[in-house]
């Protein structure tokens, strides 16, 4: 590495300059070449070896090095910031407002302590990598896999109330339908999922609609949903803290929200009906 500077030093400050030098001036001076071409051939010969040292002393080039130093400030902010707020009390504070709406009352006492844990620590984000969000594939529920998602999201709708297992998937028919309690659901058509017409999104909807449609007569959550790429989110959430999960930083595609068969966006925060 040593060696390395040294060699390039001195070829970039004597030798270049006395090799390039010399013919370019020649060229300026007697064949009419434009001095701005003499003064860029010389910048060229001078900091393509000092952009090669660079790259050997700290492993990238200087504008991979300054994106690395700008994310590093982003964050030593955004850990400045949440020690502003964890010493102000407003994790607590959030803390005490979910008890009061009921936002621990359905879940197992372990998950609930470590929850409360983790967002004392952390705000609202913890929330997003607990055992509260349930992660599906749109794409699977629109081709036939809503039935598998009413299962997976069985355990926690029991728990408020609603037994999800009890349905009837109908594949063969013209629109692709499911019975629940005694209700029919349609997904999509046929003719929807050849043109591909917001396939996912209608069986995002259909799916809070069939959970959502019975939890309100056992308790007062409803089942919730955000994007994230070809995946989507899923927690059953009190009305009126969806909006307490809107981390700072975050698009309104990352906010929970409650489905509507409203066109374009669903219902999507920050998505005009």
């Amino acid at each position: 590495m040593i060696l390395y500077a040294i060699i390039t030093l001195n070829v970039t400050f004597l030798w270049l300059p006395l090799i390039w030098l010399v013919p370019l001036w020649t060229l300026w001076r007697f064949a009419g070449l434009s001095r701005w071409w003499v003064v860029a051939s010389l910048l060229e010969g001078v900091f393509v070896p000092l952009l090669s040292l660079y790259r050997m002393a700290y492993g990238t080039w200087p504008q991979a090095k300054t994106i690395a130093v700008a994310q590093r400030l982003r964050k030593n902010t955004w850990i400045q910031t949440q020690r502003q707020a964890r010493e102000s009390g407003q994790f607590e504070r959030l803390c005490d407002d979910l008890k009061a709406a009921g936002f621990f009352e359905f879940e197992e006492d372990e998950a609930n302590a470590q929850l409360e844990a983790d967002i004392l620590q952390d705000g609202a984000r913890a929330f997003y990598r607990s055992q509260r969000v349930h992660i599906l594939d749109p794409e699977d529920m629109a081709e036939g896999g809503l039935g598998r998602a009413l299962l997976a999201l069985g355990t926690a709708a029991e728990r408020r109330g609603v037994n999800l297992r009890d349905f009837r998937q109908d594949l063969d028919g013209e629109d692709y339908t499911l019975v629940f309690n005694g209700k029919t659901y349609k997904v999509c058509s046929r003719q929807d999922l050849r043109e591909e017409r917001d396939t996912w999104g209608l069986a995002v909807v259909t799916l809070c609609e069939m959970v959502n449609d019975n939890l309100h007569r056992s308790c007062r959550d409803l089942l919730h949903f955000w994007g994230g790429g070809n995946d989507g989110f899923f927690a059953f959430l009190p009305p009126g803290t969806a909006e307490w999960f809107r981390v700072d930083g975050t698009r309104p595609s990352d906010w929970p929200f409650v489905p509507r068969r409203d066109l374009p966006g669903f219902g999507q925060p920050g998505v005009a009906a």
